[in-house]
């Protein structure tokens, strides 16, 4: 795998960022300015030290970026180490409409400019190769081509609005927690993890054992997915813990243009939920308690319904634990959907992955608001939302996730570093 240095102004910093977050996604090494130039240091050293130590150059190519001084340095000693692009040790990238004159006029560069994310996404891992042949056959281009749209994952700093060709095919997973195997043929690739899980009791990995085992395990198991395909269409099967379920989506982020799709019952009959295409669903802030400190517990009902006199047994159990660990948690914030929780309250993966947006965002918002160090979260929701949510959590910071108990109380499970 390759060191990239990415040379960019601070007008394209969510570009930059975005870049390379899915460089390193696909197991490459970034140096970049926002995350790698710390307090206290030298900046012209620091940039010496990074364009030695890369392999390649990415400059992200917008009007702001060919206007900028300090930038043209940056790219030019990239191209001085290979002129003839025999290495191609500059790649252009470019993010915004503008024309590169000058010696940047003869680089081909990778256009982003009005792609999705999952086609931007493609885009990067293509330009390391020396061909560009796709992974798939491509679409025949006489009568009867008919795509499926689906959206784009959020985060991307292009055009949200864009639709994009659904893939004609995609690969499996099965990860089994509380059963066994229930698919034939079974899915290309599995992870047998019932010995860590107990349904009767409760019993879920612990945070050790994520660390230890079960993050690298599912690790080598995406890498053996990669080695069968470049396909990011994911079809996951098996029936786990809902932490266990936030820990894959979070192992297959949407910012790397993985689609993940489940099995998951609706109104009493199994359907399939692509999280591709967001519908209108929101949440809504029920409750807070507590004040300001480093330990905020952030807990999502979606599937348990509000009784009479307004009693919701999710909630009665959540403000309990609280309520019972005010020398660990400084404060709490419970929300449901706008329309209300309940068995039917999710009806598609599009209500999951608008849920799972429109979560991020609050936990980003309340974490902000409630100065948390560190986020504890507690779901009671279905698994495809758990999923979606883990999908999304990109940027959000450090998260505990909690798993109830037997007896109505909660237990950490796993410890997700979002950065």
């Amino acid at each position: 795998m390759e060191t990239f240095f990415v040379s960019y102004t601070s007008h394209d910093r969510t570009w930059a960022e975005w870049i390379a977050w899915t460089l390193e996604e696909a197991g490459h090494s970034v140096i970049i300015q926002e995350w790698d130039f710390r307090p206290g240091g030298n900046f012209v050293l620091d940039m010496q030290r990074a364009i030695q130590k890369s392999d390649r150059t990415i400059a992200v190519l917008s009007p702001h970026f060919l206007q900028a001084k300090y930038t043209q340095s940056e790219w030019a000693s990239a191209f001085a180490q290979d002129p003839q692009s025999i290495e191609r040790k500059l790649i252009p990238i470019r993010v915004a409409d503008c024309k590169p004159d000058g010696l940047l006029k003869t680089i081909a560069y990778v256009d982003l400019v009005g792609c999705s994310q999952i086609d931007a996404t493609e885009k990067l891992r293509q330009m390391l190769h020396d061909r560009a042949k796709p992974c798939q056959a491509p679409a025949f281009p006489g009568v009867g081509n008919i795509h499926q749209d689906a959206s784009i994952a959020p985060d991307f700093p292009g055009d949200r609005n864009l639709d994009t060709p659904a893939p004609a095919t995609s690969l499996s997973l099965g990860v089994y927690g509380w059963d066994g195997p229930q698919t034939d043929p079974p899915p290309i690739v599995e992870r047998d993890w019932r010995r860590y899980c107990d349904r009767d009791s409760r019993t879920v990995p612990t945070p050790d054992q994520w660390e230890s085992e079960l993050f690298a395990d599912l690790k080598q198991a995406k890498q053996k997915l990669a080695e069968t395909s470049t396909c990011r269409a994911i079809e996951l099967s098996g029936n786990r813990p809902l932490t266990m379920t936030l820990a894959i989506g979070a192992t297959f982020p949407a910012v790397a243009g993985y689609q993940l799709r489940l099995q998951q019952m609706t109104d009493n009959q199994p359907a399939l939920w692509h999280l591709a295409q967001p519908s209108e669903a929101r949440l809504r802030v029920c409750r807070q308690q507590g004040t300001e400190g480093d330990n905020l517990i952030f807990a999502i009902n979606i599937c348990i319904a509000t009784g009479e006199n307004h009693i919701n047994s999710a909630w009665e159990e959540i403000q309990e634990f609280y309520a019972d660990h005010t020398d660990q948690f400084t404060g709490l914030v419970y929300v449901e959907p706008e329309a209300g929780a309940g068995p039917n309250a999710i009806q598609s993966g599009g209500d999951a992955l608008a849920l799972a947006l429109h979560a991020k965002a609050l936990i980003r918002q309340y974490r902000r608001q409630y100065k948390a160090q560190q986020l504890h979260l507690i779901l009671a929701c279905p698994a495809g939302f758990a999923l979606s949510l883990g999908q999304q959590l990109n940027a959000v910071g450090k998260i505990m996730a909690y798993e109830r108990t037997e007896n109505g109380s909660y237990q950490v499970s796993v410890r997700l570093r979002t950065g």
